[in-house]
């Protein structure tokens, strides 16, 4: 018997998150991100896997944005390559700080980021959802999210949601040391207010997404273009496509995709490239040669962008599908894949496909969760 699929309304009820649970997360915040803090550190990492990783890289965009004037390094870091092959010799580790997202705070990456980080001597904060988590009492600092409960929770729709809020409220604390209060209750409102414009148009996007998957039933692949600010939403919504449906997804960049991967055989209508733009980005004519490129090609176009995006020079064959327009660009990124991870969803629901495939691996197989942990020192080769 086929699993219940019942992301439609996960997306629903992530608008229940606003104002309190969002009001509630910037009291935490509040209370964690002190004056003391936000002195002591030049050089910070974010590290993650997966979703949480794509969470990292619509954080960091905020703190470039509004909290570099104190001459910090923001640098996001998959888990990987913090945890085996970062060389911590020349790094003034007292003035370091690795910001750690994980849901469960149960992945074996996740367990070396925390244990390499206490062996270098590097503080470290972690975000999570699990106070039951492996290395949730290790960590100099944590940031409970304490998402609320919901079925079939492993899409991790509201978590993800959560992990950015969290790091949007952060940023506004790191931003201004002297109006910290000022900059984060701006924060929170301008949150609610953006996620709150896509709660009106919830009805809007989950015709326009029925409209689409019944367009794309047939699909092969699902191509996935954005730059910069929106790497974060297009690397969620490609992993929200292969979780729902399981057909082949990825993500490229206009630049990489128009040099080599639309070369790809998988040609012809059924198989949509969809993009994400902005109109305060400044790549937004390389975006719109890859559109016509797409469409030169006889690749169906769909675009994803704010309602300022200079519309009326596309294509004509390009679908448009705006977005709420925002007065910072970086807040796009908050709420801007939801519309597609309803495209994701109405196309299992027409597939009647198994959400994760019908949990294809064993929990015992899982190398996530059991994969070995390995702890190196300063340097890479200097395993422990």
């Amino acid at each position: 018997m086929r699993s219940k699929n019942n992301v439609k309304q996960q997306v629903i009820s992530l608008f229940d998150l606003i104002p309190d649970y969002t009001e509630e997360l910037a009291r935490k915040v509040d209370l964690l991100i002190t004056e003391e803090v936000v002195a002591k550190y030049r050089r910070i990492y974010f590290v993650a896997t997966g979703d949480s990783y794509s969470a990292c890289l619509a954080g960091i965009r905020i703190f470039e944005s509004i909290a570099s004037k104190y001459a910090v390094k923001f640098i996001p870091i998959k888990a990987t390559d913090y945890t085996r092959y970062l060389d911590f010799t020349d790094i003034n580790k007292n003035e370091t700080l690795a910001i750690i997202v994980s849901v469960s705070g149960n992945g074996s990456r996740v367990v070396e980021a925390v244990k390499r980080s206490l062996k270098v001597g590097v503080d470290t904060l972690l975000i999570t959802s699990n106070e039951n988590s492996y290395v949730y009492n290790e960590v100099t600092m944590k940031l409970f999210m304490d998402v609320p409960d919901y079925e079939f929770h492993k899409s991790a729709l509201k978590t993800y949601y959560a992990s950015v809020v969290s790091l949007y409220l952060m940023a506004a604390k790191f931003s201004d040391q002297k109006n910290e209060k000022k900059a984060l209750e701006k924060m929170l409102g301008e949150i609610n207010h953006y996620t709150n414009l896509y709660k009106e148009k919830y009805t809007e996007y989950e015709t326009l997404m029925s409209e689409l998957a019944e367009k794309f039933v047939n699909a092969k692949s699902v191509t996935v273009i954005g730059d910069k600010d929106e790497e974060p939403s297009c690397r969620f919504a490609v992993s929200k496509v292969i979780e729902l449906t399981g057909i082949h997804s990825r993500w490229d960049d206009s630049e990489e995709w128009g040099h080599i991967n639309y070369f790809n055989n998988l040609s012809g209508l059924e198989n949509p490239v969809f993009f994400f733009g902005n109109s305060k980005h400044k790549n937004i004519s390389r975006i719109m040669e890859t559109i016509e490129q797409t469409i030169n090609i006889e690749k169906p176009a769909v675009l994803f962008a704010d309602e300022n995006f200079p519309f009326e020079k596309l294509n004509k064959k390009c679908k448009v599908i705006k977005l709420p327009k925002s007065e910072n660009s970086y807040m796009q990124p908050l709420c801007s894949y939801l519309p597609m991870t309803l495209f994701a969803y109405q196309l299992s629901e027409l597939l009647e496909e198994e959400p994760f495939r019908g949990n294809l691996v064993k929990e015992e197989d899982n190398t996530i969760v059991y994969s070995k942990v390995v702890v190196f020192g300063e340097k890479p080769n200097e395993q422990l």
